[in-house]
């Protein structure tokens, strides 16, 4: 088995190409089956997959031929799909999960209220005018002590400032980036320091408050 990794950014995986050869055994050796799948490295969320098969020929280049073939013959319409894949995401965005929590140390809970509003409504709305236009997202849990939403699509690129030229430039938009702007907004709102953490590209992690075992 082999891991083969395709990314919009060279450093970063959208998409986990797993592969598996089997050879078979005495009554099946008449072919080589090569079997394809591909999943969404951010969801884990399987997208699609083929089979391809390479026909018996003879010689002692016989499994190396038929790999070969059975590569041969799906690498047009793997491709294809591929790059359906990527032009999907580029209209719809990058799907991500977010994940709201806080410290036990912390005197606000997602139910607490500002301006009128419970945070856990404040937070829905920020994530609501951030996704991709029409795309929307689901809330998974809601209760005062966490949140977590998932199918939310933002952006594969924003806009950012540099700080040193001052010049507007696109880069690459990732979980942590959009978890570090929700934060960065809630600590807005309710002078609440925010630590983010995120798993891989597609998962963040955002926790209300101060981890009081740290300091200790």
């Amino acid at each position: 088995r082999f891991d083969t990794r395709l990314s919009l950014s060279s450093a970063n995986v959208d998409e986990v190409i797993k592969k598996r050869i089997l050879e078979k055994n005495e009554a099946g050796k008449q072919f080589v089956e090569f079997n394809i799948g591909v999943y969404d490295a951010s969801t884990n969320k399987s997208l699609f997959s083929n089979v391809a098969r390479g026909t018996a020929v003879s010689g002692s280049a016989q499994m190396v031929n038929q790999l070969k073939e059975a590569i041969q013959n799906i690498q047009d319409h793997f491709l294809t799909q591929i790059n359906d894949k990527f032009a999907v995401m580029a209209k719809e965005g990058r799907e991500i999960i977010v994940i709201c929590d806080r410290f036990e140390s912390s005197s606000i809970t997602y139910n607490s209220s500002f301006d009128g509003d419970k945070l856990s409504l404040i937070i829905s709305d920020y994530i609501e005018s951030e996704v991709v236009e029409g795309t929307g997202f689901s809330t998974d849990q809601a209760s005062a002590n966490k949140l977590k939403f998932s199918q939310v699509r933002i952006p594969l690129f924003k806009e950012k400032t540099n700080r040193r030229t001052g010049k507007v430039v696109k880069s690459a938009q990732y979980a942590k980036d959009f978890g570090e702007g929700l934060a960065a907004y809630i600590t807005e709102i309710t002078d609440e320091p925010c630590r983010v953490e995120a798993r891989g590209v597609g998962k963040v992690f955002i926790t209300l408050g101060l981890d009081v075992t740290e300091e200790e």
